[in-house]
């Protein structure tokens, strides 16, 4: 691999998918990182979280507005108009 690439080895633990893996560790090998991640289960579901809250916080708050003081369906912002269901009759 080229310098400045990067190993992320998810099995680190289990004996990892890279002979330079080392759990908890990041080593630095020709210039290419190898990180070992340590206790990945416990890490995933925080994470999944908090990018979920900060992915609805953000769509909400492209509904409001600041000036107005009030919520906003902007027809003409992209991710608004393509989120929407259309009533068919």
């Amino acid at each position: 691999m080229r310098p400045g690439s990067i190993i992320y080895d998810l099995a680190a633990e289990q004996g990892g998918n890279s002979a330079f893996s080392e759990v908890g560790k990041i080593n630095t090998v020709n210039g290419v990182k190898v990180i070992g991640v340590k206790n990945l289960m416990n890490r995933l579901p925080l994470t999944a979280s908090n990018l979920y809250a900060k992915n609805l916080f953000s769509f909400i708050r492209n509904l409001y507005s600041k000036e107005k003081k009030e919520f906003n369906i902007n027809m003409d912002d992209e991710i608004i108009k393509k989120t929407l269901i259309k009533e068919t009759q």
